[in-house]
């Protein structure tokens, strides 16, 4: 994208082989830093995030919230738009940062981990400097709430005369240790659903 930016850090290149056209045969590389150019994805707005994520399918976001990611970053960018199902972002579909042994070495800039039970962020230049404490704070992604059926309620419909119709019909207890039954409820509203 051309919206993208590169910066440019050091890696670990590992003892390894390689051909020597030279001499005609492998010969060992010994270990050392190499620079290496790695992609910042441009930052979004929490809200726009927010919108992006509503205007997904239920299906979508039951899947997303219930799947925990690889990756997950403080602030939402154009990676996770593109990949929303592989990625998370603190606070929208996800709140337990992936668990890791060791810190990456290199991170993406605010990406998230949890390090021997701590909260690691990294800052905008890709680099993990100390734990978080404030993370803690940002609330996370409630799951809206079922709506509720207009026009009646479980209570209305409840009666003597449908408790000993269900017992009846089920032979199964409607009300049990003086509280109703989840059987009984879940029957009384596919009655009501029925009716309506």
């Amino acid at each position: 994208m051309s919206n993208d930016k590169y910066i440019r850090k050091k890696i670990n290149i590992k003892t390894h082989k390689r051909y020597d056209p030279r001499i005609g045969k492998k010969v060992n590389v010994q270990s050392y830093k190499r620079d290496q150019n790695f992609r910042v994805y441009k930052q979004i707005g929490m809200n726009q995030a927010r919108e992006f994520f509503e205007k997904r399918s239920p299906l979508q976001k039951k899947i997303d919230l219930k799947l925990e990611a690889n990756m997950m970053f403080a602030l939402p960018n154009q990676l996770w738009l593109r990949n929303p199902n592989m990625i998370d972002i603190w606070g929208i579909d996800g709140y337990k940062p992936p668990i890791v042994e060791v810190l990456p070495e290199n991170p993406f800039p605010y990406q998230i981990v949890r390090f021997r039970n701590d909260i690691w962020v990294a800052n905008e230049n890709g680099e993990f400097t100390s734990p978080e404490t404030d993370l803690q704070d940002i609330e996370a992604y409630q799951k809206p709430k079922k709506p509720k059926v207009k026009g009646y309620s479980f209570e209305k419909f409840d009666s003597k005369e449908k408790q000993e119709e269900f017992e009846k019909f089920t032979n199964k207890n409607a009300i049990w240790n003086n509280k109703i039954t989840m059987q009984y409820k879940e029957w009384l509203s596919k009655i009501i659903n029925f009716k309506n």
